[in-house]
């Protein structure tokens, strides 16, 4: 499904626990975030490895994703399909990706992601560099919103 090199794959998964540790000194005695944190490592790996019905038990069936700052992926899709579709078809126009997760920030039911990515778009085989703020939001151990804005460094 996605374009991430093996060893920016790693860096990433390995990333999402490094940021939260470095977020919350006591971020393992906050057991809801844990849970959700540890959610979001595991979804990011479906994700990132193409096991998309893994990937899409993680989401509520009424999931909303929303996504602002990049003109080809704007929008916003509501259910499962509709957004399992949209990330795939997101998914579909870069290569190369290079994310590294920057910071996270996990509070109850909701995370706040800020990542830096770079790669190439493949229609035009420009590169590009962006930063991202991903904020997701939990209902009983699965995603129900993910709200993504995006701003293009070059």
């Amino acid at each position: 499904m996605t374009s991430v090199e093996e060893a920016a794959f790693g860096r990433l998964l390995a990333g999402i626990t490094r940021a939260y540790a470095q977020s919350d000194v006591d971020y393992l005695t906050k057991e809801a975030e844990t849970a959700n944190v540890d959610t979001l490592r595991r979804m990011f790996g479906f994700l990132l490895e193409g096991k998309v019905d893994d990937f899409a038990a993680l989401l509520t069936d009424d999931i909303e994703f929303e996504l602002a700052g990049v003109p080809a992926w704007n929008g916003r899709s509501m259910g499962r399909e509709a957004v399992i579709a949209a990330i795939t078809r997101n998914f579909a126009t870069v290569a190369n990706q290079q994310p590294v997760i920057r910071s996270l920030v996990a509070q109850g039911e909701e995370i706040a992601l800020f990542l830096e990515e770079r790669g190439a778009f493949r229609e035009t085989s420009e590169s590009y560099h962006i930063y991202a703020v991903q904020w997701f939001t939990f209902r009983g151990g699965n995603v129900s919103r993910i709200r993504e804005v995006v701003g293009a460094v070059s």
